[in-house]
């Protein structure tokens, strides 16, 4: 094959994987369901802060302490983890062409863009 199909493939594939995710996220909400479990534990609300900031009080205690430093980590990590484990993704029903022409256009991208790489 030549170097203008790879191209001419790379490009409709790109366009295709754009369109079918768009598609998607369009079709798809997230909302927050307020579970207070962190890996199968009941935390009060605000307990998930306290590791951030016990780390940021060692921190302004002595900024050169490599303990400070990984609790506040720890502690920020912690709250992204519950914020993300909070998160509730409903996918809209849809017909079936939709839903067809989404991930079909979508994979069909994917396989497009595989095919203009991987050719020698």
């Amino acid at each position: 094959m030549s170097k203008d199909t790879s191209i001419r493939d790379f490009g409709i594939g790109v366009v295709l994987v754009i369109i079918g995710l768009y598609n998607i996220f369009k079709n798809t909400t997230i909302g927050v369901i307020w579970i207070k479990q962190l890996f199968g534990f009941t935390l009060p609300g605000g307990a998930v802060t306290i590791p951030l900031l016990v780390g940021i009080a060692i921190i302004f205690f002595n900024h050169k302490s490599p303990i400070g430093w990984i609790i506040t980590a720890i502690g920020a990590i912690v709250i992204m983890i519950q914020i993300i484990l909070s998160l509730n993704i409903i996918f809209h029903a849809t017909s079936l062409i939709d839903y067809i022409l989404m991930f079909g256009g979508t994979f069909g991208g994917l396989g497009l863009i595989a095919k203009a790489l991987l050719r020698h």
